[in-house]
């Protein structure tokens, strides 16, 4: 779960129709990714190399609006 601050930043975002703006992103790369995706930091090449090769079309078709709401 992420701290309290970064979560109320993420909600503001959200509750403001921006949670797929560069700052919502960036904010889940470097606060949440270093967290809960690969506690290596930078990542390893392979885990960029996924990131940077990402469909986000199918990714968000399948996960949801966001990282930590899955839809159905």
């Amino acid at each position: 779960m992420p701290p309290p601050p970064v979560r109320k930043q993420l909600a503001d975002l959200e509750a403001a129709g921006e949670g797929s703006s560069d700052r919502y992103s960036e904010i889940v790369f470097n606060e949440l990714y270093p967290r809960h995706v690969s506690r290596v930091w930078p990542f390893p090449e392979p885990v960029q190399r996924a990131f940077n090769n990402a469909n986000f079309k199918i990714y968000n078709f399948m996960q949801g609006a966001n990282e930590f709401e899955v839809t159905t």
